[in-house]
Formats: structure tokens, sequence, C-alpha cells
């Protein structure tokens, strides 16, 4: 009902991730034209992470695994003293292109963000930024959406069980997601995000 309208704000605020398949049927009924996105990370062939992933070092089936320094051609902005130690570089493709029964809409997404994004809230964060599907509005995001489930661990001694990232997930600018999160193209607080966002539209932002 809403589809010639100029701008969707989408408020994502306060989710804490969950399905990657959500988002991404999310962004293909609204897509009105393909968008590529990459996810990037590092992995090290420790004893712990190939017993519990064997194929680590071999990817997915959905995957490019890069074990010479070809990547830095593709992701320049990445420094070369974070993958120092890394037996591999990793590349997801996560874009999206329109679903069947796309929506087509041709007006300006904006997507609501605050500290509370993880995991696949997260993703859907780096993918609107990463690939210009939508403009970001709000605080900075909790991060993990580039990399993969946390692995559990017993600790050898206590047997007490700690969560660990197998994979170190870049963001663009080399820092970690699953420390630095996605920063908003708009940097603002939570409480205020959606009174800023309808601001910057009024302004023809």
């Amino acid at each position: 009902q809403q589809t010639d309208a100029e701008d969707l704000i989408l408020d994502i605020r306060y989710n804490r991730g969950g399905s990657t398949g959500a988002w991404q049927y999310l962004a293909a009924i609204l897509a009105d034209q393909e968008y590529p996105c990459d996810f990037v990370f590092g992995v090290q062939a420790g004893a712990l992470n190939l017993a519990l992933n064997p194929d680590l070092l071999n990817g997915f089936s959905y995957t490019q695994v890069y074990t010479a320094d070809t990547w830095r051609e593709e992701f320049p902005d990445i420094p070369t003293e974070k993958t120092e130690g890394m037996d591999a570089i990793l590349k997801m493709p996560v874009g999206v292109s329109p679903a069947k029964n796309s929506l087509h809409f041709h007006g300006k997404i904006w997507v609501l963000t605050n500290e509370s994004n993880y995991s696949a809230s997260d993703q859907f964060a780096y993918f609107c930024k990463v690939s210009g599907f939508a403009t970001l509005v709000g605080a900075q995001t909790g991060g993990n959406g580039v990399g993969a489930q946390p692995c559990a661990m017993a600790l050898p001694w206590s047997g007490l069980l700690i969560y660990y990232a197998p994979y170190l997930g870049f963001n663009p600018d080399g820092t970690c997601n699953g420390i630095y999160g996605t920063m908003p193209d708009y940097e603002t607080s939570a409480a205020t995000a959606l009174t800023d966002c309808l601001a910057l539209i009024r302004q023809g932002g």
C-alpha cells in the first residue's frame, strides 16, 4: 500500500538477531535492483578450530578461500597487520537480488540502529551500509554479523564453558566487526534516531 512513498523507515533498534534468511527476504521483497555485498573474514587452523570444523580452510560451497595475498586487490582498506597469523582469508557473498514478487520499491530506505543490534540484525545493518541498500541512522551496532555462530569450548581445568568466534570478521575499514559492529551513516542516540531520521528526510537527506 505504500509502494509509492518517497521514504521508508525500518526500525530494527533492540533487535538482537536471529535468522539471516529473514533480513534477506525483507531486502529481496523491497529490492528494485541487484545489491552485491561480501563478508570477509580470516581464519586460523588451530587444533580446536579444526576439531570443530575439519574443512575450515576449504570454506563452504558458497565461499571463496584465499591462501595468498590476492584478496588485497579486492579489499585494499584492510590493513596488512590485521591479517598477520591468519592461515586463510574467506569471502562470502551475501548480496540480494529482487524476489519474483518484489515490490520494486523506488524510494529511499532508512534503517534505525542501536547497540542492541547483534548477529543477524547487525548483518542486515552491515549489508545496508556496504551495498547502499539503505541509509543507517542511530547508534553503533553490537556487531558479530560478519562471521559465524560462536562455538562452545570447555576450559580444561575448570570445565567452564565459554563461547568464542572461530572467524575474524572484518568491516570494510579493517576493524573487527565482532568488536566494533557497524557504524551508522548518521550517528545519533538510539532514543532520538527516529526523530533525527525524520529531520534528515525533511532536509532532503
